[in-house]
């Protein structure tokens, strides 16, 4: 992940690549974000996002989030809730361990993310495809790869 922001190799992110994220990050799809937040959360590179490492995730985001709304930052157990019902939702083979895959389904089908990205311009309507609904919030469904 590193290598996204350090562009010219230097072993460093200086103010200027770290603008180019940046920049990146805000004119990137959903897709692309999602997949950009798994690699930055994926500590050790086994393209696995473990219970640990989702803590780690959960706890900043949430944080970051509830910051941006002027509100509290998450409690304990607030965190510990969202890693479980992350887990018990997206990890479909159930071998304790977050695919690319698993972790892209579920940020564009759990309504309460979805809600938060779109009120706070995170995210668009667009990123999630074609509706062919009645333009509600999709309803997560485990069954669904």
């Amino acid at each position: 992940m590193f290598e996204y922001f350090d562009t010219n190799g230097d072993e460093k992110v200086d103010s200027s690549e770290f603008l180019c994220a940046m920049a990146f990050l805000s004119n990137s799809n959903l897709d692309e974000k999602s997949e950009l937040i798994f690699d930055l959360y994926d500590f050790d590179g086994s393209k696995y996002i473990s219970r640990d490492e989702l803590v780690v995730l959960m706890t900043n985001s949430m944080t970051a989030l509830n910051n941006m709304n002027k509100q509290k930052p998450p409690t304990i157990p607030e965190i510990e809730n969202k890693v479980d019902e992350f887990f018990e939702k997206s990890d479909t083979n159930h071998d304790n361990k977050i695919t690319l895959k698993e972790f892209k389904t579920y940020v564009k089908t759990d309504p309460q993310i979805l809600q938060i990205l779109f009120a706070n311009d995170i995210a668009k309507r667009e990123d999630l495809g074609k509706n062919l609904g009645n333009g509600d919030l999709p309803v997560y469904d485990s069954d669904l790869e």
